[in-house]
């Protein structure tokens, strides 16, 4: 028995095959698409104002200096994106290494910096909850002012703590089900696409770890793939337009850092994603992109 449709489906008509029993397919009121009409011209000078980038890389590898570098970007405007500039930043830092980066190469420049230390005044230890709330509040206050750069170094943490969260919901019961990785997935899916739909530049930065294969049967039977993956919730790159893998390594008597466009939203036959960047800063970086915007 086929039941009748529901208040959602109040604008659908179910077609039914002769012998009654079986919908064939649904007739949706094309009329409901009129108010989305565009003219050619809207359409043209339809322009996206937000722009996501992970910077990813191993510990002490230069992420702080590339995410606070954005500061000296002036802005672009393509046929389809429009970019402002990186000031005024609001850096939430999870590491407490942004001061320091700040008197080093920014002083004086219009760059807000958040520390985020919340302590558990019970237990005199780290509130993971707390701290995961707070991101999320100051991310959401900062990207409404419409203009300038969010800075979040670093995602990892931010996942990191809410994993916390949920295990510690969780201690009682004792276990950690599929249905709570899925809670926990869609808190931090949750906050990653209300952050897309800002009208401004959104960085944030991530550690990395090696990928590994199975190749036998063994406990111990993993070879690495030469790959890398994010240290955070599983799918959080589908939430990034860019993505951005710093290297160090010595050149000679010296220190070279490089950064690799490992992904990117618009890639297509004429753009190289495994280009090398000259440099690790932020402005470099966006050169290789703005052609594609």
């Amino acid at each position: 028995m086929i039941k009748p449709p529901s208040q959602s489906m109040k604008n659908v008509e179910i077609l039914l095959d002769n012998v009654g029993k079986q919908p064939m397919h649904l007739r949706v009121d094309k009329s409901k698409w009129d108010k989305y009409d565009m003219t050619l011209e809207e359409n043209k000078s339809k322009r996206y104002k937000g722009l996501v980038v992970a910077v990813s890389g191993f510990s002490k590898v230069g992420k702080t200096y590339t995410a606070m570098s954005a500061e000296e970007y002036l802005g672009y405007i393509g046929k389809i994106y429009e970019l402002g500039p990186g000031l005024p930043m609001y850096y939430i830092d999870t590491e407490n290494t942004a001061y320091a980066e700040y008197k080093r190469h920014h002083d004086g420049k219009l760059i807000k910096i958040l520390n985020i230390e919340n302590i558990n005044p019970s237990t005199l230890e780290e509130d993971p909850l707390a701290s995961f709330e707070e991101i999320k509040e100051m991310a959401y206050s900062a990207s409404d002012n419409g203009r300038g750069v969010v800075v979040i170094d670093s995602l990892t943490d931010h996942c990191d703590w809410a994993s916390e969260v949920m295990i510690e919901k969780k201690k009682d019961e004792g276990n950690f089900s599929p249905y709570d990785h899925g809670k926990l997935k869609k808190e931090i899916k949750t906050f990653l696409r209300k952050m897309k739909a800002k009208e401004m530049i959104v960085l944030y930065t991530f550690q990395i770890k090696k990928e590994y294969e199975k190749t036998g049967v063994g406990v111990w039977d993993f070879t690495e793939t030469g790959g890398y993956l994010l240290e955070a919730t599983k799918g959080v790159e589908h939430w990034c337009d860019v993505l951005v893998r710093l290297e160090k390594m010595l050149s000679g008597d010296n220190i070279v850092r490089q950064a690799y466009i490992t992904g990117s939203r618009f890639e297509d036959s004429t753009i190289n994603i495994k280009e090398i960047s000259t440099s690790n800063k932020f402005v470099d970086i966006m050169k290789k992109i703005e052609p594609y915007l």
